[in-house]
């Protein structure tokens, strides 16, 4: 077998000063030799770099081994160069939420996103102090959701500056956007708030009373949504006294509003006593 392969070093031992291994990595390949049994066997290249008490960045040059699926070193297999030169770079550690990204694309027309949720949810990061003291959060690039009619979820890659990594080794996080189907609801409100009723005015007459709201959202967002969370009100601001028509107007926590019947009502206002 004549590629070269790359090879994995491993760090045993514990930094002084609490500093931690940030990257161990060497840019050289090696090319292995032996029966082909052995060959076959081969699972990783690895060398191992002692940073027991290590204080600061080193260059190392260890020894490469050949190693099976069980962590067996095989004898057989013979490396070269047998060598390799090693960069060690020493930091710190810092547990930093990962932000929840954004959507890009459109969902089906009649469906919504609900949320969009991001696992793990924080990572610790590893890096140079002066770096990790910028770093408050970790941005992890857009879930796409063009033309869904159910949940995505897709493996997104987290912007990490340079020289800083991810501890558990990945540079992606999964990230699912929930969707769902957006349903119709009417709820009769029988509250209407009358609101900036001018001074020295007094609402004698209200004609409607109650009236129906019909919501656009998803089944979750509508299904324990409690009418009275709904706000109906008419805002006499600069009414006169007499009767005139006024807008209804409503707001809703959840949901969008489609519509509210009746959508205008009057409204008769008296000197107060």
């Amino acid at each position: 077998e004549d590629k070269d392969q790359s090879v994995t070093i491993n760090a045993s031992g514990k930094p002084g000063n609490n500093l931690s291994v940030i990257s161990a990595e060497t840019n050289d390949t090696v090319k292995v030799s032996g029966s082909s049994d052995d060959l076959a066997k081969i699972t990783s290249l690895n060398a191992t770099a002692n940073v027991q008490g290590l204080m600061d960045d080193s260059t190392q040059f260890l020894e490469v081994q050949a190693v099976d699926a069980s962590g067996n070193v095989l004898t057989g297999v013979e490396c070269q160069p047998k060598v390799v030169k090693a960069d060690i770079v020493l930091g710190n550690t810092k547990e930093v939420p990962v932000t929840t990204p954004k959507t890009s694309g459109d969902v089906s027309s009649g469906y919504k996103v609900s949320s969009v949720t991001v696992n793990p949810s924080s990572i610790t990061i590893g890096g140079k102090q002066a770096v990790l003291d910028q770093i408050s959060s970790v941005a992890v690039s857009d879930i796409n959701v063009s033309g869904a009619v159910s949940n995505v979820t897709s493996e997104n890659s987290l912007n990490l500056p340079n020289g800083v990594t991810n501890m558990d080794g990945s540079n992606k996080v999964k990230v699912t956007a929930a969707v769902e189907a957006l349903i119709e609801k009417s709820y009769t409100v029988d509250t209407v708030e009358k609101r900036n009723v001018p001074e020295g005015l007094t609402v004698s007459k209200l004609q409607d009373s109650s009236v129906v709201v019909k919501l656009s959202g998803t089944a979750s967002e509508l299904q324990n949504l409690d009418v009275k969370t709904i706000a109906v009100w008419v805002d006499l601001t600069g009414k006169a006294k007499g009767k005139s028509d006024v807008q209804i107007q409503v707001k809703s926590p959840k949901g969008s509003v489609k519509s509210v019947s009746p959508e205008k009502t009057f409204v008769t206002l008296e000197e107060s006593e």
